[in-house]
């Protein structure tokens, strides 16, 4: 945004703060603008049961849709005078990404900063400082600042944020909502695979991350092989989806004229689609330790290690993953082959008891209890 346009969002957070605030009233941010997904969602399906009478205000952007929300989650447009109102005058902030370094918060607002990744491959904030912008860097110290707790899923996490989130605030580590997904019973993921239009008997999801100069060449997955191989090694039918980074979507893959394969790119909810994963392939996204974590199978396939290690640096040696990896087609449909479950979860298994991970499921639910307590 311009120095001008910043100006303008400050005066009129300034005017719009003569406004009472209302006690009842949560702002939830899902990457600057995206549906009702998230850590926000399940954080807020929570309070809603809890406190039926609060209001959920869900800023929404471009093509983004508010999606199945509740009665009491209202959209409002991304930026327009209503979202600024908003944002003046709810008691609860909750936010999964950097909230502008010209955003000001109120004395007596509560702000969560919830964030959208848990262990993460590549290095993150102030330990990627280096291919971060200045007004990104200033935009992060601020939101900090601002936060008056971060959430955690465990000792990794709660040190990582100490160190490269430039907060010494108060940490809750009960788990990430959002994860809570993935804890649910096995019924459900019918119900999620009607919702989602992919009554298959078996679901891939391929959910690369983004590049820094947005490129797409990396995404060159051949899906009729992947397919093929798959069906192949299980006896078993399967679909392909696949879910870009929100930073890409949109950006001109044509997903949609490829034969068994689905974009879900605008789905609001990638947990409820980990959900009904049975296959997730990846590269540097750390959906594949969370998934990994309740025992998903995940592959990755990374075309482009060194040019993305130059630009984002990693915490983990990529090929000491417990993971299969992929540098081309050819490799991915090796691993696909020779694929041999009970070593993959032993390998898993003993990589993911370091982190001393503490979701099970509940972490929603104690988020909610925190904020219906400020709300009161």
């Amino acid at each position: 945004m311009s120095d001008i346009k910043a100006t303008a969002a400050i005066c009129i957070q300034r005017i719009l703060s003569v406004f009472p605030i209302n006690q009842k009233k949560i702002f939830s941010l899902n990457y600057y603008g995206k549906g009702y997904g998230d850590n926000g969602k399940y954080v807020c399906n929570e309070v809603i049961k809890k406190c039926p009478d609060s209001t959920i205000i869900w800023p929404i952007k471009g093509e983004c849709q508010l999606g199945d929300g509740p009665d009491n989650v209202k959209a409002v447009r991304y930026y327009s005078l209503s979202f600024f109102y908003h944002l003046a005058t709810s008691k609860v902030w909750i936010s999964n990404v950097r909230m502008p370094s010209y955003f000001r918060k109120r004395r007596t607002q509560y702000y969560i900063q919830m964030w959208h990744a848990s262990i993460s491959l590549k290095q993150v904030e102030a330990d990627a400082a280096d291919t971060l912008l200045p007004s990104y860097i200033e935009g992060a110290k601020n939101d900090s600042k601002m936060a008056d707790l971060f959430l955690s899923n465990g000792k990794y996490i709660s040190d990582l944020i100490r160190k490269a989130f430039w907060y010494d605030g108060e940490i809750l580590e009960c788990g990430f909502p959002r994860l809570d997904a993935l804890f649910h019973d096995e019924s459900k993921r019918e119900f999620l695979k009607k919702k989602a239009g992919l009554e298959y008997e078996r679901i891939l999801l391929y959910a690369p991350t983004f590049r820094v100069d947005m490129s797409l060449d990396s995404y060159s997955m051949d899906y009729a092989r992947v397919k093929e191989a798959l069906e192949a090694k299980t006896g078993k039918s399967w679909h392909i989806c696949v879910r870009l980074h929100p930073s890409v979507t949109g950006a001109g893959i044509k997903i949609d004229q490829i034969s068994g394969v689905t974009d879900l790119s605008f789905y609001p909810d990638l947990y409820e689609l980990l959900q009904i994963t049975d296959l997730l392939i990846t590269d540097y996204s750390g959906t594949m330790f969370e998934v990994a974590s309740v025992k998903t199978p995940v592959i990755l396939f990374a075309t482009d290690i060194e040019e993305y290690n130059r630009d984002r640096k990693f915490y983990f040696e990529i090929d000491k993953l417990p993971f299969p990896l992929a540098r081309s087609n050819d490799e991915l449909i090796e691993a696909i082959e020779h694929w041999n479950e009970n070593d993959y979860q032993e390998k898993v298994s003993c990589f993911m008891g370091q982190f001393g991970i503490v979701d099970d499921g509940s972490a929603s639910e104690k988020v909610a209890d925190v904020i219906i307590q400020h709300m009161k």
